[in-house]
């Protein structure tokens, strides 16, 4: 994650620019914030949350969200090959 809008190794070891949050209410919600990106943008999930996915596609193709899940994903014009979707838990 970014601290202080410094970018920061992530747990996969690639460095990641500041991102963009969202926490969406439903997969309506997830899909909406994930248009546009690569179906193949690795996501990394963290904790312990019950969510099976590797893939962008993967998180879009899920049938429901947990509410209170929250995505990190790199900016629009940020993208870059290692980057990945985040899953975790809002506080």
């Amino acid at each position: 994650m970014t601290a202080g809008g410094v970018a920061c190794k992530s747990a996969t070891g690639f460095v990641r620019k500041p991102t963009v949050r969202h926490t969406p209410e439903d997969i309506a919600g997830v899909r909406a914030c994930l248009h546009g990106y690569p179906p193949y943008m690795k996501v990394e999930v963290r904790g312990d949350i019950p969510v099976v996915a590797k893939t962008v596609a993967d998180l879009c193709s899920l049938s429901a969200w947990q509410s209170g899940l929250i995505l990190n994903f790199p900016r629009p014009g940020d993208r870059y090959p290692e980057s990945v979707v985040v899953v975790e838990r809002g506080s």
